[in-house]
Parts: structure tokens; sequence; C-alpha cells
């Protein structure tokens, strides 16, 4: 089996991801987000992302399917993704199990 190219995955989702967060600089910082939240907004980001593959899909894959706003909707999911894993790492080094 030919080795995985593991840095191209995340170093593609990592740039998706910053230019969501520039793009939203001027919203509320991520340094004290609560880790139901971000569960929360990632389940919401599930629903956008849905929405806008549907209506692009209801009768398959469109030449015409928006690219650009599907790829900003799964940044969205990995950036509340990465807030929630920051809790985490947060707690854990606190001592939570």
């Amino acid at each position: 089996m030919p080795e995985r190219d593991y840095m191209m995955l995340v170093i593609t989702g990592l740039n998706a991801k910053k230019e969501k967060l520039y793009a939203n600089d001027h919203k509320r910082g991520f340094e004290d987000i609560p880790l139901h939240y971000s569960f929360h907004r990632l389940l919401e980001e599930v629903e956008e992302l849905k929405a806008e593959f549907m209506k692009r899909s209801e009768i398959g894959i469109d030449p015409r399917t928006n690219y650009a706003a599907l790829r900003a909707e799964f940044a969205d999911i990995g950036i509340f993704a990465d807030m929630g894993i920051l809790e985490c790492d947060r707690k854990l080094a606190r001592g939570s199990q």
C-alpha cells in the first residue's frame, strides 16, 4: 500500500480554515469558547453544509455545484471541531480525564 500523504490533507484543511478565520476576524474570538458552544455550532455548520449540498444534488452532482461554498462550509465545521479539541486539550492539561 502506498504511503498516505497526511500532510497534504492537514495543510489543505488548515489553509481553508485560516481563510475563514481571517474573513471572520471581526467576530468573537475562540480563546474562551466553551466546549458545549463548539459542539452546538459544529452541528449547525453540518446542517448548513447539508443544505448547501442538497440544493445542488437533488438530481445528482450538478456541474454548477458551488464548490467554493461547500469548501467554506467544510472549513467552518473544521474550525468548530478544532475549537472543541483546543478546549479538550486545555482540560487535559489541567488534569481532567
